[in-house]
C-alpha cells in the first residue's frame, strides 16, 4: 500500500489500526512526495555534508491561499477546510514535519499557536506558528498558513559557516555567507510530476520486497505524533514534550 499522508487525522485512531498493519509493514510506504523533489534531495545532501557548519536554527515559511488550490471547486467543501474531515493547516502541511525529521532528526518539545483568522470561512486553523526544540540544542521555527496569495515554501538553515536556503517553489538551494550568495542548485523548469513518478517507481520496488519503505509506519507515526503535540500545545497554551502520552 502507498498511503496518502498523513497516515491518519488522529493519533489514537492510527494506533488502533497499527497492529493490523504491522504484519505487512514492509510493504507499506507513506506518500511524502516532497522528498522526491530534486531540490529537496540536494538540500538534504548539503545539510548532511555540513555546508552550513554547526546548525543552530532552522526557519520554515510555507503558505498558499487555499481558494487557489483547486480552481473550479468550492474550497470550503474540501478536506483541508473541514474539521470533520481532518482538515487544518497542521495536518495539511505535515510535509514540513516529515522533512524536518528526515533531515534533522527527532524533536523533543513543541510550542504552537494555531488559530483560524476568519478570513476563509472555515472551522479549522488556517495559520500556525511553532517552535520545535531538539536534544542537540537545535531550534526550528515554523510558520504555516493557508493564506499567502503568492505560494511560498522556504526553509533556511542558519549555521556557523553561513545560511543554506531551500526554495521548494523555485526548486533551488543557495548558500549565503559574508555578503555573498552562491547558487548550489537551481532547476526551476523541472517537471514537478517527476517526483510523483519517482515515488511510484520506488514504491513498485517496495511492493516487490526489493527495497524497504522510504517512509515506514514508525516514522509516519512520529510525524503524526509531532502534529498531535502541536495541537495539544495550541489548546493548552503550553509547550508539550513528545513523550507526553504520544
Amino acid at each position: 500500500m502507498l498511503l496518502e499522508k498523513p497516515v491518519s487525522h488522529d493519533l489514537d485512531e492510527y494506533d488502533r489500526w497499527l497492529p493490523r498493519l504491522a504484519a505487512i509493514a514492509s510493504r507499506i510506504d507513506v506518500a511524502y512526495n516532497l522528498r522526491f523533489l530534486s531540490s529537496a534531495q540536494r538540500f538534504h545532501a548539503a545539510v548532511r555534508d555540513g555546508v552550513a557548519g554547526t546548525i543552530v536554527n532552522v526557519l520554515v515559511d510555507v503558505g498558499q491561499y487555499l481558494p487557489d488550490w483547486r480552481p473550479g471547486a468550492d474550497y470550503r467543501d474540501g478536506v483541508s477546510a473541514r474539521r470533520d474531515l481532518g482538515g487544518g493547516v497542521l495536518l495539511e502541511l505535515s510535509h514540513e514535519f516529515d522533512y524536518l525529521r528526515w533531515i534533522f532528526g527527532d524533536f523533543e518539545k513543541v510550542y504552537c499557536i494555531a488559530l483560524p483568522t476568519g478570513q476563509l470561512e472555515v472551522d479549522v486553523e488556517d495559520r500556525a506558528d511553532l517552535i520545535l526544540s531538539g536534544s542537540s540544542g537545535l531550534i526550528a521555527n515554523l510558520h504555516l498558513d493557508l493564506l499567502q496569495r503568492r505560494p511560498r515554501r522556504v526553509c533556511r538553515v542558519i549555521g556557523s559557516e553561513g545560511t543554506l536556503v531551500w526554495d521548494a517553489i523555485a526548486n533551488s538551494v543557495s548558500f549565503e555567507a559574508k555578503g555573498h550568495v552562491e547558487m548550489l542548485f537551481s532547476e526551476p523548469e523541472a517537471d514537478r510530476n517527476m517526483m510523483y513518478l519517482d515515488q511510484l517507481r520506488r514504491f513498485a520496488r517496495v511492493a516487490q520486497g526489493l527495497e524497504a519503505p522510504l517512509v515506514g509506519l514508525s516514522h509516519a507515526r512520529g510525524t503524526l505524533a509531532l502534529v498531535a503535540a502541536a495541537k495539544r500545545s495550541a489548546t493548552s497554551g503550553a509547550a508539550v514534550s513528545l513523550g507526553e502520552g504520544l
